[in-house]
């Protein structure tokens, strides 16, 4: 892991959750590792351990009841693995290779019965894998959305980029359709986005997007 300008939302919750002793063994021992030579994390996690020992001091006298601290720790487990609010998954976060082929001369090339598209963790979604460039964190696929279907709100870790091949698609006010493009940046948020009659979409953007409710 190498050392960060700035931390994203993904990096200061790996952070609380290192300070709140809920990582598993394994990835504090590389945190911690991290942290020594990342003075931006060693500050975040300096500033979180201050503010975690002032909140012990304003805890109340009586006692909690003895699941309470399990069940905030699973929820924060949840939370910093990339599981959405909903408990839902999506499918491109456990894409661990690209699927397209390196031909002669730097090309990628994916035929079109040389992948299918595979169900995400929302009713009528899917998606089809066609690149991932995992030191960029960046991926690039197409979705298709059912008739009727819905991607809950999400904030963008990085640029992502849509082209409706085909259908309709609703994001927020604006309405899309075959051949229109929409580039969010980094940090938007996109609310619910909606199909009428269904759609098929060629995406590109970061593997670290986080849903919101």
């Amino acid at each position: 892991m190498n050392a960060h300008e700035f931390l994203d939302d993904d990096l200061r919750e790996t952070a609380a959750l290192y300070v709140l002793g809920s990582l598993e063994e394994e990835e504090a021992r590389v945190w911690r590792l991290h942290a020594i030579e990342c003075e931006v994390c060693r500050r975040e996690v300096s500033s979180l351990a201050a503010s975690a020992r002032e909140l012990t001091r304003l805890s109340p006298v009586e006692a909690v009841p003895e699941e309470l601290w399990s069940r905030v720790l699973e929820r924060i487990r949840r939370t910093g693995s990339g599981a959405d609010v909903t408990g839902e998954k999506q499918v491109w976060k456990g894409w661990k290779h690209t699927t397209a082929a390196v031909r002669e001369g730097g090309f990628n090339f994916l035929g079109a019965l040389e992948s299918a598209f595979e169900p995400t963790g929302f009713e009528g979604v899917e998606a089809r894998r066609l690149f991932v460039d995992h030191e960029k964190g960046r991926v690039t696929m197409m979705v298709r959305m059912r008739a009727g279907s819905s991607y809950p709100a999400h904030v963008h870790a990085g640029e992502e980029e849509c082209f409706v091949v085909s259908g309709d698609l609703r994001v927020g006010e604006l309405k899309m359709g075959a051949g229109d493009y929409q580039r969010a940046a980094t940090g938007s948020r996109h609310g619910v986005q909606s199909t009428e009659t269904g759609c098929v979409l060629l995406l590109t953007s970061s593997t670290s997007d986080r849903l919101v409710e």
